[in-house]
């Protein structure tokens, strides 16, 4: 609820905005369904606007006041249920996301409310979207998550490195990151990724709230992983292979050499003849050996 037990004002604005200012509501039982079969009731407004005003400005209503048929007494709580019920929910779902961005129009509020309905079969044509109201997801369309990377990616052979964090105060936010044309995946704030093919890659990272509104804008960055290059290695001793290669930064592949032959009795016959882009996924670096 959204009450803080003080008393309520003896009066308040009604910002209503064209078209379709009126938010038809209805109550439902915790199945979404209907209780009991009731009327459903929804006020009306006509209004002239002075030509040339745009839409956003919308119309404010003063002194208007809704009166209810009996009072709770003497508990200042009760349980309620009903199509008089559901007006409030609205009212105060709208206050509470005003609360949540102060400097949010009408237009807005009402745009949040309304795209973050549950859409329910049960329900088409007897609300103003056919749905439940949703106050998580209408909070995260006036306020959703917003992803920065906090530094610019950083490559180290096969691996990138990201640093990401959301751009605000929002609790309990996770992420979801996208490698080039893949599904988007749970991943760290802080995360490497392994295992990357040489050439141009992009990955995605948008920010998830606690109540699932993910980012809809997620952040960017590109990045590009070269292959490792291997110098020449004709006649080379294996203990100069086992030294170069790794700096290089590739891996040594299937080795051949003479059966029976220490390994220090062996040198290289043929590798690749000069420097080669080495495509660490594709293929692996052979080495043969034969007899000094």
């Amino acid at each position: 609820m959204w009450v803080d037990g003080a008393d309520s004002p003896s009066s308040f604005s009604l910002a209503v905005t064209w078209p379709n200012a009126v938010l038809k509501t209805f109550g439902t039982d915790v199945f979404d369904a209907s209780p009991v079969a009731g009327k459903q009731v929804s006020l009306h407004f006509d209004y002239t606007a002075p030509a040339g005003l745009d839409d956003t400005y919308g119309v404010w209503l003063d002194n208007l006041a809704v009166t209810c048929g009996s009072v709770v007494d003497p508990a200042p709580y009760a349980f309620l249920s009903g199509t008089s019920m559901a007006s409030p929910m609205v009212s105060g779902a709208a206050a509470l996301l005003v609360s949540l961005k102060p400097s949010a129009s009408v237009a807005q509020v009402r745009s949040a409310l309304l795209g973050g309905a549950k859409r329910l079969d049960s329900w088409k044509g007897r609300t103003s979207t056919g749905g439940r109201l949703d106050v998580a997801a209408a909070m995260g369309r006036l306020v959703p998550p917003d992803t920065v990377f906090t530094e610019p990616t950083g490559v180290s052979g096969q691996s990138a490195s990201l640093h990401m964090a959301q751009n605000g105060t929002l609790p309990e936010v996770t992420f979801q990151c996208r490698l080039d044309s893949g599904e988007f995946r749970s991943c760290k704030a802080d995360g490497i990724l392994r295992g990357l093919r040489p050439g141009r890659h992009v990955v995605q990272a948008r920010a998830v709230d606690r109540y699932g509104n993910v980012d809809r804008t997620p952040a960017s960055s590109s990045f590009t992983v070269t292959g490792c290059l291997v110098p020449r290695l004709i006649g080379s001793s294996v203990a100069r292979v086992r030294e170069i290669i790794p700096k290089a930064g590739c891996r040594i592949g299937a080795v051949s050499r003479p059966a029976g032959v220490p390994l220090w009795r062996l040198k290289v016959r043929a590798t690749y003849p000069q420097a080669f882009t080495y495509f660490p996924t594709t293929a692996p670096v052979k080495i043969a050996f034969v007899r000094r």
